[in-house]
């Protein structure tokens, strides 16, 4: 019996890739709410971002710009530069999580939190497939 080893299988591949993938849309939602929020003036009220409402939209530019910047690279690049994109993806698991515990955020009821829960659930699964990206190995390059 052979066991195959060092290639990673292409299923592995795909969702690590996907991750990067859902990443880069999520940080494009970031920027154009962002660029929104402050074509309409700056100030916003998004609770699940700590800080002023004068100050939000231009949190959620800086932070969507981050995550577009760490998923391209991530695409692109090697092993170290995945790095970017698996401390986003955990930053917006413990942002979503430390907002729970905020004395200032409340729920409007059970369908809040559902959703609550639902992104929280989303972001977990994309921490694990950030960390199976950045686990992956690059493809081989050609060797000539």
């Amino acid at each position: 019996m052979k066991i195959k080893t060092g290639r990673p299988n292409r299923i592995k591949a795909a969702f690590g890739g996907l991750a990067a993938v859902a990443n880069l849309l999520l940080g494009l939602y970031f920027c154009g709410l962002g660029i929104l929020g402050l074509a309409a003036g700056g100030d916003m009220f998004v609770p699940l971002v700590p800080v002023s409402p004068e100050n939000a939209a231009v949190a959620l530019l800086l932070l969507g710009s981050f995550a577009v910047l760490a998923s391209l690279v991530a695409i692109s690049g090697g092993r170290l530069l995945r790095i970017p994109l698996l401390v986003w993806a955990v930053a917006l698991s413990l942002a979503l999580a430390a907002a729970v515990f905020r004395s200032d955020y409340r729920f409007d009821g059970i369908e809040s939190f559902k959703t609550h829960g639902l992104m929280l659930l989303g972001s977990l699964v994309l921490v694990y497939a950030s960390w199976v990206r950045f686990k992956t190995p690059p493809p081989a390059r050609p060797s000539y």
